[in-house]
């Protein structure tokens, strides 16, 4: 889509999928460590305004794993998993559950909800680590919060945070694919209106 942020043009939306792709790049690397397995990252998307990502399909239940971030530029970090992709995800890192339903397993393993907030945390660490290195801004982080919904439900809880003062938001997402299974989460970075100026400035400063 055309950019509606006046000093967005295509060549910064190309920056801004590159960031995505380093931010997403360490993430995938971390989660491969983690899993054992080998995991890809698919092409970055940069949405202005409102994030067209969906965890799961219509209906479903899914979670996400928000990191926060403030300092020279402010925004968050979210890791975005239907609940089938959770439950394979944490399979190998947590004692085995039986699995019925979303509520019923949320509800009887605390561990295998610290397992996936712990997994989201590891990403969102590893992604704004490059997203500091490549803008060169200083940020702190906030703990991690687990958050559950359905569709873009999720993504709705961080925007509407962001534009709490009006304006609008920039995200970028990309998906992870698990080599032999297929889509395995996203992760989406969002930045708020008032950090844009000074991510592009601190990225154009470093080159």
């Amino acid at each position: 889509m055309t950019p509606s942020f006046p000093q967005l043009n295509e060549t910064h939306l190309d920056i801004l999928r590159e960031l995505g792709n380093i931010g997403a790049g360490y993430a995938a690397t971390s989660l491969s460590v983690l899993m054992d397995r080998k995991v890809l990252v698919s092409e970055p998307k940069v949405h202005i305004d409102r994030c067209a990502a969906r965890c799961c399909d219509e209906g479903e239940d899914g979670f996400g794993v928000r990191v926060d971030f403030t300092g020279e530029a402010s925004g968050a970090i979210l890791f975005l998993l239907a609940f089938e992709e959770a439950r394979e995800l944490t399979a190998g890192l947590t004692a085995p559950v039986t699995y019925s339903s979303p509520e019923a397993d949320r509800g009887a393993s605390s561990l295998w909800a610290s397992a996936v907030c712990e997994i989201g945390n590891i990403l969102g660490a590893s992604y704004l680590r490059a997203f500091s290195a490549f803008t060169g801004l200083k940020i702190n982080t906030a703990l991690p919060r687990l958050i559950s919904g359905r569709g873009d439900g999720i993504t709705a809880d961080i925007e509407s945070g962001l534009t709490a003062s009006g304006g609008e938001v920039m995200s970028v997402e990309e998906r992870f694919l698990l080599c032999g299974t297929g889509e395995c989460g996203r992760v989406i970075l969002f930045v708020d209106r008032a950090s844009i100026s000074r991510v592009m400035s601190g990225i154009e400063a470093k080159g």
